[in-house]
């Protein structure tokens, strides 16, 4: 009856770019022989890197909710919600390496997780307003280059603003009975 726990899928379009003329460290195997240097990323010495359709992150998240301001006869509900999730990374890999362009496209390319802490406020039973901060840590792998693969981790920072409706789930759904 108290309805404060809930599954959520969410999703964000991020993008991951590499600056033109930014030095980056680059490490692995090319042409048989290892590599360990710092190389001119510029599109005129033959290489960039772009998660530029996305980085996107999956994520399923376990959300409970603790309710603050609770005063429907004001029409207001304020909650906290805090959440953690994990998932899929589904970036567009876009980049060139030593002069050799990859095919730009979309791919299951590892994992991420994340939490979350948001302040949602309601209003008139339907409408909100959230604001919310998430740490996002994403490891990828299997990343399409020309003739090979890549892999690269990093975490992001988010600040999240949200306005939208409820629905009413259910009848007996103690947030929208009268």
């Amino acid at each position: 009856k108290k309805h404060d726990l809930a599954l959520e899928i969410n999703f964000d379009h991020t993008k991951y770019l590499i600056s033109n003329n930014q030095y980056l460290s680059v490490r692995g195997i090319y042409q048989g022989r290892y590599i360990d240097s710092t190389v001119l990323f510029s599109e005129d010495n033959g290489f960039y890197y772009f998660l530029n359709n996305g980085a996107n992150f999956f994520l399923l998240n376990i959300v409970k909710k603790y309710t603050l301001v609770d005063k429907y006869r004001h029409n207001l509900r304020v909650d906290f919600l805090p959440k953690v999730g994990i998932g899929p990374v589904v970036p567009h890999v876009e980049n060139k390496l030593f002069g050799k362009t990859n095919d730009a496209a979309f791919q299951i390319g590892g994992w991420n997780m994340g939490v979350e802490t948001a302040i949602r406020a309601t209003f008139f039973k339907y409408g909100f307003l959230e604001f919310a901060q998430k740490l996002d840590y994403a490891r990828y792998s299997n990343l399409r280059v020309y003739s090979g693969r890549a892999k690269q981790s990093f975490a992001t920072y988010e600040l999240i603003l949200t306005a939208g409706i409820t629905l009413p789930t259910g009848k007996n759904n103690s947030l929208f009975q009268l």
